[in-house]
């Protein structure tokens, strides 16, 4: 009744109301309750009561109903699932995979996602995306490490793949340089100017002159650090 109840005031746009009932229902929530918990939890994002989102989520992750590790609700943003150990739930804070034709997202026998491409796939598209909760206190990094390999390329040659950070309203706040063939690390560096949420994408664009690459990206870690300044 309460979850009905919270999903009634969360139509009516009552958010901070509907995010007291649902806080009270996750603080008992078993198993079967969590698919409409991170519903809601999608729903507070949308809305843009980030906050309400974020202690939900953490409420999940602390009766064990999420594996991650709970966000901290003040510093630097946090990476959900940064070393790609689980599955992705698809929901909130977790990583959301597009549906790209061509491209197929398959978890690693050892931590890690494999991004495959078939050399079919649009000649620009988004392959993965994560809502980071941020706070504005200072510079920070985005740290990726990885390994790539596709047909024809030498080491080091840009593949077209590259992560982007962008505000809740889609300004682009950073972008990283292209993601080189073979093994590497990649970062990106930004500032936050108010508290809120910031999207953090990972995307392709075909490297003019070159093929649409044949081959796979496996992602080892993706963190976020303070940087020096």
């Amino acid at each position: 009744m309460l979850g009905e109840f919270a999903r009634f005031l969360l139509d009516r746009g009552e958010l901070e109301a509907a995010a007291g009932l649902l806080g009270e229902l996750a603080d008992s929530a078993a198993s079967a309750d969590r698919e409409q918990l991170l519903d809601a939890t999608d729903r507070l994002l949308e809305a843009g009561a980030d906050r309400a989102a974020a202690r939900l989520w953490d409420k999940l992750a602390r009766r064990g109903l999420l594996p991650y590790a709970p966000l901290p609700v003040s510093g630097g943003p946090v990476v959900t699932n940064g070393d790609f150990s689980f599955w992705t739930t698809g929901r909130a804070f977790d990583w959301k995979i597009a549906r790209v034709e061509g491209v197929f997202v398959a978890p690693q026998g050892r931590p890690g996602w494999r991004i495959s491409f078939s050399g079919r796939q649009p000649e620009r598209c988004e392959l993965l995306r994560q809502t980071l909760l941020v706070e504005p206190a200072g510079r920070y990094r985005i740290e990726c490490r990885y390994r790539a390999e596709f047909k024809g390329f030498a080491e080091g040659e840009p593949t077209g793949l590259r992560w982007r950070l962008k505000s809740a309203d889609g300004r682009l706040l950073a972008e990283s340089s292209p993601l080189g063939a073979g093994r590497g690390r990649c970062l990106l560096e930004f500032e936050i100017e108010r508290s809120g949420t910031a999207v953090l994408e990972l995307i392709f664009e075909r490297v003019s002159g070159s093929a649409r690459p044949e081959g796979f990206l496996e992602l080892e870690a993706v963190r976020a650090v303070s940087a020096v300044s």
